[in-house]
């Protein structure tokens, strides 16, 4: 049965419709993206990507693939002849440097949307996500471990035997950041310094087509008025949303709270970062 289903998905990729993607979710990590995806899915006049993470622009192997691997993952079958956008979701996006260039390249007015949770928040639900997937070393979801010229997991357990804390895990990730290290993964910290990562955005394609949204806006009693700006960022006409389904997605409760002293320490360190971002957008996010 699963030789059929590959069959057919091979066929229909070949010969389905397909969109070009006009605009793109680049993150950041834990900030949201599965939900937004999720949500905007449900518009008759977009199509999600088949994954929501396609990769394309952030991971070697699928980048040499080309653009017509990359195509198979805005299969058509919704709305063949009529008008449509198309669009897909990977956080690597926008924290991996070469992205952005190789975005452009693909297609220079593409529509960018950032979701920027708070960094110290984002950190701690990101080595969550690590500590319960690498506990139970099962269900990993492809990308964190194949592709990455990094593995995240090899360097999480180098020279231990149990998951680092998230005060070590924190300690390692700043001490690779004051030494400049070419090591880009585990990021926990870094993620969360989106200064330059969103400043490489608005150079390339321009503030004006670059969309920031606040994790608490898309979480929140906010959620259908944002999704309506983004639909007017898209030149689409706002919508009611009553078809919209928004039970919570990817939803996990943290095993214990953070630290205080810890809390306090990334406040500090993140500070100075964050007073980047907001000059930069010129607005605080509510995240």
């Amino acid at each position: 049965m699963e030789k059929v289903r590959k069959i057919v998905k091979h066929v229909i990729g070949t010969i389905g419709p397909t969109v070009k993607p006009s605009f793109l979710i680049v993150g950041g990590q834990k900030c949201g993206t599965t939900a937004l995806h999720y949500y905007l899915n449900q518009h008759p006049l977009l199509l999600g990507s088949r994954p929501k993470e396609v990769n394309f622009f952030s991971n070697e192997k699928l980048y040499k693939k080309g653009l017509g691997w990359y195509k198979k993952a805005f299969i058509n079958m919704r709305n063949p002849f009529g008008s449509i956008q198309s669009f897909e979701a990977t956080p690597e996006y926008l924290y991996y440097t070469d992205a952005a260039r190789r975005i452009f390249d693909f297609n220079p007015r593409m529509k960018i949307i950032i979701l920027l949770r708070e960094p110290i928040q984002r950190a701690y639900s990101a080595w969550n996500m690590y500590k319960y997937f690498g506990e139970r070393k099962q269900g990993l979801p492809k990308q964190f471990y194949d592709g990455q010229e990094n593995n995240i997991f090899h360097e999480l357990y180098s020279h231990r035997d149990s998951f680092p804390t998230f005060e070590e895990a924190v300690y390692a990730d700043i001490m690779k950041w004051n030494k400049l290290s070419s090591l880009q993964e585990p990021s926990f910290v870094r993620r969360g310094i989106y200064y330059p990562q969103v400043k490489r955005f608005y150079e390339m394609f321009g503030k004006e087509n670059v969309k920031i949204i606040g994790f608490k806006d898309l979480t929140g009693a906010n959620r259908r008025s944002t999704l309506n700006s983004i639909l007017e960022f898209l030149n689409l006409e706002t919508s009611t949303w009553n078809f919209l389904n928004d039970n919570k997605r990817n939803s996990r409760k943290y095993e214990s709270p953070m630290q205080d002293v810890t809390k306090k320490s990334l406040e500090e360190f993140f500070d100075s970062y964050n007073q980047q971002l907001f000059q930069l957008i010129n607005f605080k996010p509510n995240w």
